[in-house]
């Protein structure tokens, strides 16, 4: 996803799960992404999480 794209979370939260059952089976899993950077990182769920100061 590039600078100032589009994207669909419900679409992407599928993609994932589509890809995790056809390549491991059936399971319970959560996919998270991260956001990473030399001052430290967050988990993006559907929204960006932050811890709050």
């Amino acid at each position: 996803m590039g600078y100032g794209s589009v994207w669909d979370a419900d679409r992407l939260r599928d993609a994932d799960r589509n890809y995790v059952i056809t390549h491991l089976g059936e399971a319970d899993a959560m996919v998270m992404l991260t956001y990473a950077t030399a001052a430290g990182h967050a988990f993006i769920d559907r929204r960006l999480s932050l811890p709050e100061e």
